[in-house]
């Protein structure tokens, strides 16, 4: 059974938000007042595991109380596009677990180079099988391709959490082998 609600007040957001702000230990630095000192990243975990009107109403309600923060968390959050950064095994291993409809519909108005790392980590079946998807699709919802997307996110998440896949984030280093 799933439930829907309603959209959340500018002010029940901005209590959200600044909630989540106080708890993830956001706190400004003395010295600059730009400067933000650590807390970060457990404020991102909660906006990233929200659905996705959660999660746009709570970053809009965080960039009406503090953009720079805002910024910050979302150069942090991972986002469907964010694949291409993956290893190709841990593309592949993602895919295995999504279904090609759901596949197909993310993939609606994706970058190219989002679309390249797809395909070349679907295996010659399952390839047909997506590409047929994406061609019987037609036109999709906004919303419906966001949740797509949030799935497959969602889905990396839980294989990050699980240790099956290592995710970079921002600018980290490669890897040498």
């Amino acid at each position: 059974m799933h439930s829907t609600m309603g959209l959340a007040s500018p002010e029940a957001v901005g209590i959200v938000a600044e909630t989540l702000k106080v708890r993830a230990g956001a706190v400004m630095s003395q010295r600059k007042s730009s400067e933000i000192v650590g807390g970060i990243q457990p404020l991102v975990d909660i906006i990233n595991r929200s659905d996705v009107n959660t999660e746009r109403s709570v970053l809009e309600g965080l960039e009406t109380l503090d953009p720079e923060l805002a910024t910050e968390v979302r150069a942090r959050m991972l986002t469907f596009v964010d694949i291409v950064k993956l290893e190709r095994r841990d593309i592949q291993q993602i895919l295995r677990g999504v279904n090609a409809e759901v596949l197909a519909v993310a993939m609606k108005g994706a970058p190219a180079v989002v679309l390249d790392a797809v395909r070349t980590n679907v295996s010659g079946r399952n390839l047909e099988i997506l590409e047929a998807e994406m061609a019987s699709a037609g036109p999709v919802r906004a919303s419906q391709v966001e949740e797509a997307r949030a799935e497959i996110v969602r889905s990396i998440r839980e294989l990050e959490a699980e240790g099956a896949i290592v995710v970079r984030r921002g600018e980290e280093d490669d890897y040498v082998y």
